[in-house]
C-alpha cells in the first residue's frame, strides 16, 4: 500500500519543482486554505459583487457609474468594452462553499501582465490567503510568458503594500491618489 501513494506524491513535487520552482512548491504544500480555483460567474459573481459593495473605495478608482464589475465579471474584461472579453483571468479561493477571496489580472502585452484586483473577505483577513492568491496569479502570470507585473494601490492601504514589498515588488510612483508597483521575474 505504501509503494502506491509514493509515486504520485513524487511525480507531483517534481512538476511543481520544474514549474513553479522549491520555495512555491513548499509553499503550496504548507499555505492556508482551500486550493485557487477559476471563477464562475453561476458560483462566484454575487459574493465577489458584494466584496466590490463593500470595499469600492480600495478596489476601483472610479465612480460607480464609470465603471461595472459586473461586466467584467460577466465578460472577463479588464476594461469597459467588450472587445476586451475574455481577456481577464479570474481566479477565486473558496473554503467550506463560502468565498474567501479573488484576484484578477490580465496580460497586457505577451511579456507584461497587469494585476487588477485582489481582495479577501473580512473575516478572512489576516491568515495569509492575499498571499496566497498574489503568490499563484504570479506564478500563472509567469507560466503565460509575463516577464514584469504591474499595479496599483491607495498610498493608505499599507497591509496590501506590505505584502507587495515582501513579495518582491518594487514601488514605481506615489501620489495623494495611488502609489504603483512594479515586479520583475
Amino acid at each position: 500500500m505504501r509503494k502506491i501513494f509514493k509515486k504520485p506524491i513524487a511525480l507531483f513535487l517534481v512538476a511543481c519543482f520544474l514549474f513553479g520552482g522549491i520555495s512555491s512548491t513548499i509553499w503550496y504544500l504548507v499555505a492556508p486554505g482551500s486550493p485557487i480555483i477559476e471563477f464562475s460567474y453561476e458560483r462566484d459573481a454575487k459574493e465577489i459583487l458584494d466584496i466590490f459593495d463593500t470595499d469600492w473605495y480600495w478596489l476601483v478608482a472610479q465612480s460607480k457609474e464609470e465603471y461595472s464589475p459586473d461586466f467584467m465579471l460577466k465578460y472577463k474584461a479588464p476594461h469597459s468594452s467588450r472587445m476586451y472579453a475574455g481577456r481577464m483571468h479570474i481566479y477565486v479561493l473558496r473554503e467550506n462553499d463560502q468565498l474567501v477571496g479573488f484576484i484578477t489580472f490580465y496580460m497586457k502585452s505577451n511579456d507584461a501582465a497587469y494585476l487588477n484586483f485582489v481582495d479577501v473577505a473580512k473575516e478572512f483577513r489576516g491568515k495569509g490567503y492575499a498571499k496566497k492568491l498574489v503568490r499563484f496569479a504570479l506564478q500563472k502570470m509567469k507560466g503565460l510568458g509575463a516577464k514584469t507585473v504591474n499595479l496599483i494601490t491607495r498610498p493608505t492601504n499599507t497591509s496590501a503594500r506590505k505584502l507587495y514589498t515582501r513579495l518582491g515588488f518594487q514601488q514605481t510612483f506615489i501620489n495623494d491618489e495611488f502609489v504603483g508597483y512594479h515586479y520583475i521575474f
